[in-house]
């Protein structure tokens, strides 16, 4: 009786990873941290556990959160004899969170280049952020890859797209930018205008004014004011163009 009593408190304990991890994904971070904390005291071998864990603690955010979360990916690493991509994006993120780019982008690339373990809808989101933590850090043409890797796993997202297009106006490269700039604001406009349309429309502005196309510039500025009037950027750019 007494060993059946202690099978049913340690069963007690383990958690449902499935149903905790949709939780922790729709924002329920903070009550799944206890359960996942019990499930790992029951099952202190299970690298899932320790992986939601992190999950859990990073969304959760702050310092204190951070060295938490950095301490359970570490174990999840240490207990997977092959540790899945969504680890190496995990790891990823938590190393950017306190500005340790260098490691950082490294488990982020190897997210990313994951080809068969790992769902293609997941990997374009590890490359989304493996190109998001190198523009944060600095690294324009390392960010120019990452959306660029982005764009193969799934062409028909338009972010990806305008990401690039923004980069190489910045590394002064605008033939390619209009290219793909085009590109964004083609998929921005079906089924109905994208929220970032804006954006598209005035960097592909940047990239024909650094053409010298200036006529169709400013056209491109008036369409980013059309859908965001509120464009400062947008409406600059437009009035240094006609008092020239």
């Amino acid at each position: 009786m007494v060993w059946l009593l202690f099978c049913a408190s340690v069963l007690a304990q383990v958690a449902d990873l499935p149903v905790l991890r949709v939780r922790i994904e729709q924002g329920d971070f903070l009550s799944a941290i206890p359960k996942l904390e019990a499930h790992i005291k029951a099952r202190p071998a299970d690298p899932e556990g320790f992986f939601l864990l992190a999950r859990a603690l990073y969304l959760a955010g702050g310092a204190v959160y951070f060295s938490r979360a950095e301490d359970a990916i570490n174990q999840c690493f240490r207990l997977s004899s092959l540790p899945r991509p969504e680890s190496y994006w995990q790891r990823g993120l938590i190393r950017a969170s306190t500005n340790r780019f260098k490691e950082a982008l490294l488990d982020l690339r190897v997210a990313s280049s994951s080809t068969s373990r790992a769902v293609p809808k997941e990997v374009f989101r590890y490359a989304m952020d493996w190109g998001a933590t190198a523009w944060r850090s600095g690294d324009l043409n390392q960010a120019l890859e990452a959306y660029r890797r982005a764009v193969r796993l799934d062409a028909s997202q338009p972010l990806p797209w305008l990401h690039q297009g923004t980069l190489l106006v910045s590394l002064n490269n605008p033939q390619e930018a209009e290219i793909v700039l085009s590109r964004a604001i083609t998929l921005m406009q079906n089924p109905k205008p994208h929220p970032s349309l804006s954006e598209a429309f005035y960097w592909r502005g940047r990239a024909l004014e650094l053409l010298s196309n200036f006529q169709a510039a400013k056209e491109n500025y008036r369409r980013a004011l059309e859908f965001n009037p509120n464009h400062t950027a947008a409406r600059a750019a437009l009035e240094a163009l006609t008092s020239r």
